[in-house]
């Protein structure tokens, strides 16, 4: 939002909405990895009243809002370049189901930093988004 004001840009509601599924997601796969690690409401008062089964539920509805989110702004932006809107979006995908990989079979999502620097398929997936993304607005 404030990038948009600097610039003197209306924000796009679909990026919006894409920003904060994506916060949703992540501070919904923190909770259930801090579950899976064996806190609890005694050391975190954030989880009373989660479970890992509503947990497991919420990030996938979160992780389906955050795809459908970016879909729609890519397909709205103007300043994508015409048959070049989806390039970032199998990125996008990949690392949304890896990062959902990640939180499930290994039980972690704690820190959404330390998640995405120990898993190179997410680092991979970082870089192809931004190249992708760099290219679809015409920068090269």
């Amino acid at each position: 939002m404030l990038g948009c004001a600097l610039i003197d840009v209306m924000p796009s509601s679909w990026l919006l909405m894409c920003s904060s599924a994506l916060a949703l997601f992540l501070s919904l796969a923190k909770r259930r990895g801090d579950l899976a690690r064996g806190l609890g409401s005694e050391q975190r008062p954030a989880l009373r009243g989660y479970n890992v089964e509503f947990l497991n539920q919420a990030i996938a509805i979160s992780a389906a809002m955050t795809l459908v989110a970016y879909a729609l702004y890519c397909m709205e932006a103007e300043v994508l370049i015409h048959g070049r809107e989806f390039a970032a979006l199998p990125f996008v995908l990949f690392g949304v189901l890896d990062y959902l990989r990640v939180a499930y079979l290994r039980n972690s999502g704690g820190s959404p930093v330390d998640v995405i620097l120990s898993s190179p398929a997410l680092l991979i997936s970082g870089i192809g988004w931004a190249v992708a993304t760099l290219w679809s607005v015409g920068i090269f």
